[in-house]
């Protein structure tokens, strides 16, 4: 089933570069992945120190956490604590310097407050500390770092040597799922190896977040489901097992994640006909992810949510169902209206969603995608009905992440959205790419489908390039050095 080879990949198996991708990827991904590991400040990707501290409970065992009166947390060692806390003072200081991320300068990080905290080693005393919004996470994104956090406190390393460890950890578990996805799928291989490069998508492998595994998962996913489609077959029943878990731990660790499960019907939905029985398994499937998520929920029901400043989860609730249609009407505005942009910076946003490369390597960025999107071959949903349900699928996403931050982040009563970050829309990007490609089709000129053959290797280039200065853009917008300079300072 998953070994079963494909019309488009029998097509394909001619193009050298098309048969080279997923090696090509591995190359470039590890090359720059972990320099970012290197050169990103401790604790300087989106929630890291907190994804640290729930990962280091993990690693002594504690899967659900403790509730105390200081709050919902864990036990760990102070020394940790205090390396976390002053990477997470640096930031601060920033973000009240310089309110505007646009705006905050080059050389932002001060190289010797870095020094101070290199020389802490593990071995201070066990101290609690709160971290509410990453206690409610399934621990399965997080054990591989959660092994080389105990792993280096048993050997004594210094903190930041750790810290180190488990970005490399995460980093290469990620690139891993990136090159079994470009394996797998034929189809969706170009649209995948764009995916696995965005910058935006190597800084937060770069770090000891879930994102790192839930990204290159994310892409596991689609290329399975893909794989089917461009087959024109149902998903085999280890196809569909598999997908189900991925699905499952995707959405476990973000419930507005829920609706992807309708993933599962495009086999189905895309090939001629409606028979019943197509969807009896892939409908099996979707009730397995719906049930490991509400099984869950209950177990982490008496933690509670975190909460915004100014928040309050049931007045907010309350006043969507006094005014359901105005409620509504501003969530969808306040979703939709942000999101082209939001959609872009996702593309090459580093550090804790503060560090924007320039803008002549972002148009470069810009401008190989869309060459490759409109050259590289297409094959996938040939139904209308097939494209309306995976429309529908990530349309239902994006309003459940808006309504998740607009009940937990976000004022009573506000008209914007508070919290939503670039970030929670990624993982979106294969499947949008999936319902897109067909009116891609229609926008590419007649002479591009004889000349895309040529088009490809130029694109696949500038990518290549764009996305191998990554670590000198952090380099520079970090240290405000080179980068040798920066990486011989952050390695010392």
């Amino acid at each position: 089933m998953i070994t079963h080879v494909m019309p488009f990949e029998e097509n394909e198996a001619r193009s050298l570069l098309w048969k080279r991708l997923p090696v090509l990827y591995v190359l470039v991904a590890l090359l720059v992945s972990t320099a970012l590991c290197v050169l990103t400040p401790p604790f300087f990707t989106p929630d890291e120190s907190n994804h640290a501290r729930r990962e280091i409970t993990i690693g002594h065992g504690e899967i659900l956490v403790s509730v105390n009166p200081q709050g919902v947390g864990g036990w760990l060692d102070e020394n940790a604590l205090e390396v976390m806390r002053e990477s997470d003072k640096m930031e601060s200081r920033m973000e009240v310097r310089f309110p505007n991320p646009h705006q905050r300068p080059n050389g932002r990080v001060d190289t010797a407050e870095l020094k101070s905290l290199q020389a802490i080693s593990w071995g201070g005393p066990a101290a609690f500390s709160v971290f509410w919004n990453t206690a409610v996470y399934p621990p399965l994104l997080y054990l591989p770092q959660a092994l080389m956090w105990r792993l280096g406190q048993g050997l004594g390393w210094k903190i930041l040597h750790t810290l180190l460890a488990v970005r490399l950890t995460a980093a290469w578990c990620g690139i891993a799922f990136g090159f079994l996805a470009l394996r797998m799928s034929g189809a969706l291989r170009w649209p995948l190896f764009v995916y696995f490069l965005l910058p935006t998508l190597l800084s937060l492998q770069a770090s000891c977040s879930q994102d790192a595994l839930l990204l290159g998962i994310s892409g596991l996913v689609a290329a399975l489901v893909v794989r089917a489609i461009a087959a024109e077959r149902l998903l085999g029943v280890g196809e569909l097992a598999v997908t189900s878990v991925l699905l499952a731990i995707i959405v476990a660790a973000r419930p507005p994640y829920l609706p992807l499960v309708l993933v599962l019907l495009l086999p189905a939905l895309n090939l001629d006909g409606s028979k019943a029985r197509r969807f009896a398994l892939p409908a099996a499937g979707g009730t397995f992810v719906v049930g490991c998520l509400a099984a869950w929920e209950v177990l982490v029901r008496p933690l509670g949510n975190m909460t915004g400043p100014g928040a309050e989860p049931g007045a907010q609730v309350h006043s969507l169902l006094r005014h359901p249609a105005a409620g509504l009407f501003h969530l969808l505005v306040a979703t939709f209206s942000p999101l082209p942009k939001l959609t872009l910076k996702g593309v090459a946003l580093l550090g804790v969603n503060d560090v924007f490369v320039p803008s002549g390597m972002f148009g470069l960025l810009l401008l190989a995608i869309c060459g490759i999107a409109l050259a590289a071959p297409w094959e996938g949903l040939r139904r209308t009905r097939a494209t309306l349900v995976l429309l529908l699928a990530l349309a239902a996403t994006v309003v459940g992440i808006s309504l998740a931050e607009y009940i937990t982040w976000t004022p009573v009563g506000a008209r914007t959205i508070e919290g939503i970050q670039s970030r929670y829309y990624v993982p979106l990007y294969p499947l949008l790419w999936l319902a897109l490609r067909g009116r891609l089709i229609l926008l590419r000129p007649a002479s591009l489908s004889r000349w895309g053959r040529r088009v490809l290797p130029i694109a696949t280039g500038v990518l290549v390039v764009a996305v191998l200065a990554t670590p000198w853009i952090a380099a520079r917008r970090f240290y405000d050095s080179g980068l040798v300079a920066a990486l011989h300072e952050t390695l010392r």
